[in-house]
């Protein structure tokens, strides 16, 4: 008789994550949030000292930088 092979049995463990994959989801999340809540007053602030044009300049470059290198 053939005994087909379970091709469910490799996924089966991913529906229970591990200790280590919530740890880096949090910091993830961790690092978005401050992401988002420093923005806006670092632009403001170089808004005030440099100006609106400078200030759209550098969020640009770094905008792309993440998207290039994805190193931000």
């Amino acid at each position: 008789m053939n005994k087909k092979k379970n091709i469910y049995l490799k996924t089966e463990n991913l529906s229970k994550p591990l200790k280590l994959e919530c740890s880096i989801s949090g910091w993830m999340n961790l690092w978005r949030n401050l992401g988002a809540f420093v923005s806006p007053l670092l632009s403001g602030w170089l808004a005030e000292i440099f100006g609106w044009h400078i200030t759209l300049e550098v969020t640009v470059i770094l905008v792309f930088l993440q998207l290039s290198y994805g190193c931000l």
